[in-house]
Parts: C-alpha cells; structure tokens; sequence
C-alpha cells in the first residue's frame, strides 16, 4: 500500500525536476494522478491487493512525479512591470506600517489607464500587484489614485551560489500622487463575490486589530504583537530581525504551527465545552466531532488573518485536515495528514513548495514527528522534559539547517538552546499575553491598560533576552554552498536524523567532510582563474557594474550600480552575494566611474563591510559637494571608504600612465588630466581601456556625444573587441563616428528592464546593428560573462547564450 509520505515525496522532487527541466504547463494529468492515488489509498485492503497484483504502486509514483514536472511555475524571467504614470483603479489587499511609520498598502490592480503618451505607453495588466506609498489607504476599499509606477528590480546573475526559485506577489512599487479617491468598500461589492467580500473583511480586521495595538502599546510592544498575532514585520526594525534570526529565533516571529494551534485549539476546546454544558445537544452529536468541524473554517480563516505566509498556511491546512478526519469519525495520523497537506497545497499553488518558508515549515514537523515517533508508548519510558526539548531542538535544527544555509546563510548551532529560552517565552506567556490583551482591547477598552503593562514588560524581557544571546553568540561566517555542497548537506542532514549506530555517523560525517573539502577546493580555483581575464558585466538594474578577475588573481570591480529612490539595493542583493559565493573577501580596486546613485548606490554596501585597497574617482564629487546633492552623497561615499582604509585616488595621478596588473593593462584615457567642470558629471565619467594580450575592453561610463568626439579627435582610440555602451543605450551616446572608430565585436548594454528613460533608444540599436556589433542586452540576457586568455574570448550570458570569438 502507499503510503502518503512517500507519494509526497515524489510529488516534490516532481516539482523540482520540472523547474529544473522548465516544462510547460500539464496541471490536469497532475490533478488525475493525485485523484488516482487517494482513490488507489482510499480502497484500503483491496487497494493492497490491487498493489499486490499489478505494479500500482511504482507506476503511481513515476506517473505523479512526471505530472508534478508539468505544473512547474513560469520562468523567472518574466515581463517587468511597466513604468509610468497611471490612473489605477485597485483593490486594496492590506495596509502595514514600516518601522519609520510610513504606510505601505499592497494592492491588486484591477484596472489602469496610461496618462503620459497613451497611445505608446505600455500596458499595465490587470491582477498586477504593487506597493503603495506614501497615504494609508484602508484594507478592503477599491480605490482610484494617480499613481507613478516602477517595476520591482529582478536581478538575474551567474553564481557558483544557484538562486533559490522565489515567486514573490509583487509586481512593483508605486507613489500615489495626491489623495485617492475610494470606489467602494467591500460590501458595496456584488452580490455573489463571496471570496472577494472575505478577504476584505479580513483586510479591514487586521487593519482594525493593527490600531488597537499601536493605540494601547508602545511602538517597540506593538511591532512584535503585530508579528505574532497578524503575520505583519514589516514594522520591526533591521537591527531587532537580525538579532532575532541570529541566535535562531526567526520562527517565533512567524505565525507557523505554534500561533495557529494555540488559537484555532483555544477556540475548539471552547466549543467543546459549551457543547458538553448542553446534554440535549450533547446526545445527539458526539462534542469532539462538532468542536472539530467548528474549528476547520477558524484554522483556515486564521490563516488568512495572520498574512497568509506559507508556515501559517500550513499549520492551518494541517490542522483543517486532522479536524476534518475527526469530524468523520477516524484518528488522523499525523504523518499522513502532514503529506496531505503538502500534496494538496502544492497541487493548488506549486509555487508554495518552493518557498523556503513553507519547506522549512514542514521540515520542522516532520522532525518533531520523527522525535514522538521513536518514543516508547510506555510514559515511563520517556526522557525528561529537559532532554526531550533539546533532543527535538537538535533534530529540527539538523532537518532546517541545509536549507538556512543555503537560502539565509544562517546556521545558528546553538538554536536548541536558545530555543529552550525563546520559545517557552513566547509561547506560554508572550502570545497568550498578546491574545488576552487584543480582546481586552477591542471589547473592554478600560481593562487595556493592565493587560498592556503585562505584555510590555513580556516583549521587552523577550527582546533582553535576544540581544543578550545575541551578542553572547559568536559570529560565525559561513561559506555560501554550492548546489553541489547543497546535496551533501542535504545527504549529511539526511544520515544523521537516520542513522542509528554512532560508528555510521561518525563515518557519514567523515565523509561529508571530505566531500565538502574537496567541492570547496574545486569552488576556489574555479572562481579565482589563473592566466585569465574574466569580466562579469552585473545585472543591477538600471545602473552599470563590471566584475573583473584578473589573471594574477587581484579583483577589480567597475562601478556598483544603484537605485536613485532608494527601493532597491544591487549592493546589497547582487555584490555581497556574490563575493562570498566566489569565496572573495576583499577588493584590491573599486572604480568608480562618475558621482551618479545608478553607479555609485551599490558601493555603500562594501564601505565598511568589505575590505578595499584602492578606490578610483574622477575628482568631480569633492569638487562640487556644495553644488549638488548627488555630488554630496558621492564625496560622503568616498570618505567612508577612506575611513576604512582605503587610498582614493584621482585622475591627476591616474592619466599619469598606464597601470598593470600582472599581464592586465589598464588605461585611463578619459578625464585627462583632470575633470572639466563645465561638463557634467557624465561627460566626466572615468573611461578606461583595459588589454589582455590582444583583446581589448573599453568601459565608457555614461559619457554622451561631446566626450565620443573628443576621444575620436584625440587619436587615442584603438580597435576594442567588447564596448560598455555608453549611458545604457541612450540616444545622446554611441555617436557613430565612435563606432567607426572603435569597430567593436560585441556591444554590452546594461539598464533596468522597463525602466522609465526608455533605454536602450532603437536609434542607438540601429547603430550598432549597421555596423555589425552583436549586442548583449543585460536586462534580457541577465549577468554575462566575457572570458579571455588573451587571443580569443568567450561570451556566456545568464540567459544560455554562448558564443566564442577568435580574432585575427
């Protein structure tokens, strides 16, 4: 007979194989298989004897396996949102507050009408899902506002660290520009939208449940009530969620299995007792079966209310199943309902299988499952409760701990017992302690204040005890892992929670060891190359960023990318990243072409955080920092690095001459000997000519049409194999007396995708496409990497594309 945790199994590794392999959709032969397989397990002995006789039981499994390949989500690359203003008509989802108290509303866009050029203006489909700011608008409205849209920044580069697959509901960002108007409130809505008229009463009881909290708490109680009765963090502070995930108390905050159960247990154990104080009712139907189906909508509706987060949808779903076997009379098992859950969620929505919430959720119960399992049925025989803490904290941290490093780079190994601190905190006094008082608050206000000093005093004995921990706690570095360091984790995590004869562990371990050491050591000389260049041109957005490796193993790294409004940091989730997973911690030179945020934004992550030996700038920063603010903002980026240690150089000693690194030739050609203040700042940017062998590269910062004709005029121009085109396509860039000169093989672009400038101007594709330029459009290609050993190069993008070169 099968058995539904081994058909769970192969129904996510399906999924994962159908990311892996990007399939198209087949989601009905995966609903038929999964209908086949309860039907086949449902049957019970004759379902056995109908395995025993035919090979149900493996041809089930492949066949639920290749079905799940089908139902795969969509690529990662996906069309942006487009930029714009709009006129949006929208259905207001939920509305939060940030920890600096600006209102962020996300809403479901269900119709928008271009305002500037419709006629060309891109489409904004309906269903889109943006943020707004900055008015709070209320939860379950349908408003319309004037609103000015950006896409959210998709970063897509080469890593030996692969990108865990996220599919998060969100399209883009948005600034509302004015007051809006509101349509209608959700119960203005029609008659038969049941499911749209929930979710806004929902809307409107987080928002209602939000204000009484911050009404009768202070700030730093109300942010961490809000996160462990709503599902809503967006108020805690980046300081107090890092203190938090440090010492491995992350899912404490998150409304998972223990939120969920203690309230949705709390309202069945009620309804079973008032049931039992009515005999009549009481002897016509059985008060746990009732108790139970009463509480299968509360579980689910909580779910809802707490935010929806893939650990609380499957803590409700879970309950929801176990209820519902008890309203029909069985004893749920509670390993089978676990796989339920995981089949049935990931059938209705296979992105959630991939979410590391929703997996890491479902690792932690199995392994505690795993731990009741193995008790003996004798009480006597059971460890003490201490032992039994620890020894469920130490399973569960090794179940989670692949998938924390992998996806967080986080493995608090002292999170057992941290967690015998924590969670008996949270769990027995803190949010019994929220519950009390949000009902005292809502039903009798007079009563708020008591409950308020109890439950203040709780969060801030919660928040001593996280720093305390916190800065006991040493502070470890780990190494990004590798898909292959992911499965021997994985494999490793696999045979310690199975193995049983401590020989075998010790073995296992051994060998993981060993099998680590050496995929790290391949990790190393992989990506630090030897006797060639490497250039990595970054996808950031609509910003420039160039990673070169050079041959005598020193990094370079051309600009840093960056997002003006300060939505998106390429410092933060492309640079860090990828330095660690290319085992990089320090940067021997920073060049920073000209003081603009899209080039110089990303560099603030480093200042401070990464060691860097040599920074150069074209000077016009400092020399213009009580001119503008952009300018400002450069010279305070360049004074930290210099804080930190790191010599700033400018053109006057740079134009001097030509820089070698090793075999590399580095060339500044551009501002010679210095800035011109009369230009702008892109018409300054640093243009360097770096030469390997007989491949050449030329980094043109932004620099337009009036710096192109003084370079061509200089003579200084030689035949270059790969351009950085200027000003990320612009038409006031790329001259075609600049080509002629240049006569470049390849053609890099680098902008945001949908990006409100209209980069790359079809004028300037024209140019390079007549001049036989192959171009490289880093917002469709992702990263690409350009690898030379000196007499011919190779051209990989993110995308797939790759293509040598061999130059006479």
């Amino acid at each position: 007979m099968l058995r539904l945790p081994v058909v769970a199994v192969f129904w996510v590794l399906g999924l994962w194989l159908g990311y892996a392999l990007d399939l198209g959709p087949m989601p009905l032969p995966a609903l038929g298989a999964l209908g086949l397989t309860g039907v086949i397990h449902a049957l019970g002995e004759r379902g056995a004897q109908m395995q025993a006789c035919l090979p149900w039981g493996p041809a089930l499994l492949v066949l639920l396996a290749g079905t799940a390949c089908g139902i795969r989500p969509p690529s990662p690359i996906t069309p942006p949102t487009p930029s714009g203003l709009y006129r949006v008509q929208a259905h207001v989802l939920r509305s939060e507050t940030g920890p600096d108290g600006s209102h962020i509303n996300s809403v479901e866009v269900l119709q928008a009408t271009p305002i500037s050029n419709p006629e060309t203006h891109a489409h904004l489909p309906p269903g889109s899902r943006l943020l707004l700011r900055p008015y709070r608008l209320a939860a379950g409205t349908q408003v319309q506002a004037l609103v000015r849209v950006r896409p959210r920044s998709q970063y897509h580069n080469p890593s030996p660290h692969p990108d865990w697959p996220t599919f998060t509901p969100l399209d883009g960002y948005g600034t509302l520009l004015g007051e809006p108007t509101t349509l209608a409130t959700q119960a203005d809505g029609p008659a038969g939208a049941l499911l749209p008229a929930v979710r806004g009463w929902l809307g409107q009881a987080r928002a209602h449940l939000r204000q009484r909290l911050h009404t009768t708490l202070t700030p730093t109680s109300a942010t961490l009530a809000c996160a462990l009765l709503l599902g809503d963090r967006r108020g805690l502070t980046a300081e107090r969620r890092a203190a938090v995930n440090s010492v491995g108390l992350a899912h404490v905050l998150a409304v998972s299995g223990l939120h969920i159960g203690l309230m949705a247990g709390l309202w069945v154990w009620l309804c079973r007792h008032l049931w039992l104080a009515a005999p009549r009712l009481a002897s016509l139907w059985e008060a746990d079966r009732v108790a139970a189906l009463l509480g299968i909508p509360v579980a689910l509706g909580l779910s809802q209310l707490c935010g929806g987060s893939p650990s609380a949808l499957r803590a409700a779903f879970t309950a929801a199943i176990a209820w519902g076997v008890r309203t029909l009379g069985h004893r749920p098992s509670s390993h089978a309902t676990l796989s339920a859950t995981v089949l049935l969620l990931s059938a209705w929505s296979p992105h959630l299988v991939l979410q590391p919430g929703f997996l890491l959720s479902v690792l932690a119960t199995a392994a505690i499952l795993r731990v009741q399992s193995d008790d003996s049925p004798d009480p006597a025989m059971h460890p003490p409760p201490l032992a039994q803490a620890l020894r469920i904290g130490w399973v569960t941290t090794v179940a989670t701990a692949p998938l924390s490093l992998f996806c967080f780079g986080q493995l608090p190994l002292l999170s057992p017992i941290t967690n015998l601190l924590g969670v008996p905190l949270i769990s027995l006094w803190v949010l019994p302690l929220c519950l009390v008082h949000i009902v005292t608050a809502c039903l009798c206000p007079s009563l708020a204040p008591c409950t308020a000093t109890a439950l203040q005093a709780s969060t801030r004995a919660f928040d001593a005890l996280v720093y305390s921990l916190h800065e006991l706690m040493p502070s470890v570095v780990w190494p990004v892992p590798t898909g292959e360091q992911g499965l021997i984790l994985a494999l490793t995590a696999l045979a310690l929670l199975t193995l049983r004869r401590r020989l075998h562990v010790i073995i296992a371990l051994g060998a993981a060891v060993v099998l680590w050491l050496w995929a790290e050591w391949q990790l190393r000389d992989r990506e630090q190359p030897q006797d060639l260049l490497r250039v990595t041109f970054l996808d950031v957005g609509q910003g420039d960023s160039a990673w070169l490796d050079l041959p005598d193993g020193r990094m370079m790294l051309i600009d840093g990318g960056g997002d003006p409004l300060g939505l998106e940091d390429p410092g933060a989730r492309v640079l860090l990243p990828l330095l660690r997973a290319r085992r990089r911690d320090h940067v021997d030179l920073v060049v920073l072409s000209h003081p603009h945020p899209d080039h110089y934004g990303g560099l603030a992550a480093l200042a401070g955080q990464v060691p860097v030996a040599e920074l150069w700038d074209s000077g016009q920063a400092t020399a213009e920092r009580e001119i503008t603010s952009t300018a400002r903002a450069g010279h305070a980026l360049l004074q930290r690095f210099g804080r930190a240690g790191t010599r700033v150089r400018s053109p006057a000693d740079l134009c001097k001459g030509t820089r070698h690194f090793g075999a590399v030739a580095v060339k500044v050609l551009h501002p010679c000997p210095g800035h011109d203040s009369a230009h702008h700042e892109n018409d300054n940017s640093l243009v360097l000519l770096v030469q390997y062998g007989h491949i050449r590269f030329l980094f043109t910062g932004d620099i337009e049409r009036a710096t192109e004709q003084h370079l061509v005029a200089s003579g200084h121009l030689p035949r270059v194999d790969i351009l950085k085109v200027g000003h990320h396509g612009s038409r006031t860039s790329t001259t075609r007396q600049f080509l002629d000169a240049l006569r470049p093989t390849v053609a890099i672009i680098s902008r945001g995708r949908s990006n409100r400038f209209g980069h790359p101007h079809p004028e300037t594709l024209a140019k390079l496409r007549q001049t036989g330029t192959q171009i490289i459009d880093i917002a469709q290609d992702g990263g690409t990497i350009v690898q030379t050993d000196g007499r011919e190069y190779t051209v990989r993008t993110w995308s797939g594309r790759s293509q040598r070169f061999a130059p006479p």
